[in-house]
């Protein structure tokens, strides 16, 4: 049977792998922001290339639908607070290594009880 601070224990591990996923999350929409030049070019140099083939029909159609479609979503993506996805990404990332910080405290101090027994 597990005592009270092993299931204590056990929570706060949860729940810290948990606001590590969210962290990432947050990080990975941050990271997307800074990328998006990036990607506004790959979709200008799809589009030269589809432009310099001079190919006409169904195929060249699904690849302009293709890039607008990245387009679209790199609006999207522009359109978003920079600093408002700072902020959410510090904050989870700061939510995290707080809870991180005390579950290292209290296994330090279950380690010191069961030392002195």
């Amino acid at each position: 049977m597990k005592t009270g601070d092993e299931l204590v224990l056990r929570a706060l591990r949860n729940e810290f792998t948990r606001l590590s996923r969210f962290a990432e999350k947050e990080k990975a929409k941050s990271d997307e922001y800074q990328e998006i030049g990036t990607e506004f070019v790959a979709i200008h140099k799809g589009l030269v290339e589809i432009v310099n083939s001079k190919e006409h029909g169904k195929a060249t159609i699904k690849r302009l639908d293709a890039l607008q479609e990245r387009r679209d979503k790199a609006n999207r993506v522009m359109k978003k607070d920079f600093i408002k996805l700072l902020d959410k990404q510090h904050d989870a990332e700061s939510d995290r290594d707080k809870l991180g910080q005390e579950i290292a405290t209290i296994e330090f101090r279950q380690s010191l009880r069961k030392g002195e027994i």
